[in-house]
């Protein structure tokens, strides 16, 4: 018989947490179909994209996983709120001769008893809960005979929570294009710090990194994008209040060439106003300009995205590109050498 798992959430964004998540359950339930289904509306918060951003996100990133489907059924749900147990009387009328499983996350487990008709939901599926190391439930024994646990020693520690503020971008890549190319969570805040000529090459920057990064194999290609995304964060502050930036964390660099300020004040700005202490992408930034010896791939590839910008106007830019692609450290001494002549 075919089993159908039901997984809820505002998926806003989905990110690899939510495949992983996904992939584990395949494995136990090898011959089941698992229905992502997305809510219309928190009950408790304001969606941060729209429904038509979020299906589309959860499209790209299971687009290859034939055994997932995508409900619409709380989306088009004219009852407000609509609860779990009418998305289960739903789910069990449409499916009445199939065991049907709701998946919930272990972090909600303890509050599950004390959800509408709690009881009556356990009686008509059964509960999946993956089981993290640590985590401590306290739940009903009349409840925990229709409540299956699994051991879940999960390799991604990932929120949307993260992925809007930033602070990690470990989700589909596709996903990332398309939050990039729709301007969604983090590039709204990212967008005031920037012209909008700026924020176009800062976007075409990031995807070109990552790109690059991806095409040498660099495992963190996603801090590429990042560093590439904020590197040129304080191109429109004001000389003398980079200045004052710069002379209250680096005094020794307080004459330098003003084409230079903005490494300094950017890789400042990028901790203070955007929490990041990643060292190698605050590096990147750091140097992003001008290089440096023994430098990070990440910054060697920044330094190369930057330069190499399509929106530039370059000579033989397509032959660097792919050049760029087979090895990158090639391009970036050969375009550090050029970068040593200027009068900096």
């Amino acid at each position: 018989m075919e089993n159908i798992v039901l997984f809820g959430g505002t998926f806003d964004p989905i990110h690899n947490g939510h495949i992983q998540a996904i992939n584990f359950i395949k494995k136990f339930f090898k011959n089941c179909v698992i229905y992502i289904i997305p809510v219309k509306k928190h009950r408790w918060k304001k969606p941060f994209s729209s429904t038509k951003h979020r299906l589309k996100m959860i499209k790209l990133a299971t687009e290859n996983m034939k055994f997932v489907r995508i409900s619409h059924y709380e989306i088009k749900s004219k009852k407000n709120p609509n609860y779990t147990i009418d998305t289960i009387n739903y789910f069990t009328k449409k499916f009445p001769k199939k065991k049907i499983f709701f998946l919930i996350g272990s972090d909600i487990i303890n509050e599950f008893p004390f959800w509408k008709k709690s009881d009556e939901i356990l009686k008509k599926i059964t509960l999946i809960c993956l089981k993290r190391p640590g985590q401590k439930y306290s739940i009903p024994s009349n409840y925990k005979k229709n409540i299956k646990f699994f051991k879940y020693n999960t390799t991604i520690k990932m929120s949307s929570d993260m992925v809007r503020n930033l602070q990690k971008l470990d989700l589909p890549e596709k996903v990332l294009e398309y939050i990039t190319k729709k301007r969604l969570y983090f590039i709204k805040k990212v967008k005031k710090y920037y012209t909008a000529k700026r924020l176009k090459h800062a976007l075409n920057v990031a995807l070109l990194a990552m790109k690059i990064a991806k095409k040498n194999k660099i495992k963190n290609y996603k801090k590429c994008y990042i560093a590439g995304l904020l590197h040129d964060i304080t191109k429109k502050m004001p000389l003398k209040q980079q200045r004052e930036i710069i002379y209250k964390i680096d005094k020794k660099n307080i004459n330098i060439h003003k084409n230079l300020y903005h490494q300094l004040t950017g890789a400042y700005i990028v901790k203070k106003d955007f929490n990041i202490n990643d060292k190698v992408i605050i590096d990147a930034i750091k140097f992003h300009t001008t290089g440096k010896k023994n430098f990070s791939p990440v910054g060697k590839i920044l330094f190369i995205a930057d330069k190499l910008d399509p929106s530039r106007n370059i000579k033989n830019l397509k032959i660097m590109l792919n050049n760029s692609y087979k090895n990158y450290n090639n391009i970036y001494l050969s375009l550090l050498k050029k970068i040593s002549k200027l009068n900096f």
